[in-house]
């Protein structure tokens, strides 16, 4: 059975977090297109659902990045 060294690869503690700072900021941007932007599809906005979209996912990452940084 092989251990699992954290410290060899710094890059891949990083990739949730950029992951997630960058879907964050996607839902902010379509958070702002939604207020500029009056179109609906069936009574909601168009931006919504990207919107939902990239919000859940940037706080998946990171309560995994969360998750995983308590791990030993």
């Amino acid at each position: 059975m092989t251990s699992l060294d954290l410290h060899a690869a710094p890059y891949r503690r990083k990739a949730l977090p950029l992951a997630a700072s960058f879907l964050a900021t996607m839902a902010l941007a379509t958070l702002v297109t939604a207020l500029i932007d009056p179109r609906t599809l069936d009574g909601e906005l168009v931006w919504l659902k990207p919107f939902k979209f990239a919000a859940s996912l940037a706080l998946l990452l990171a309560t995994l990045h969360w998750g995983a940084s308590r791990l030993p």
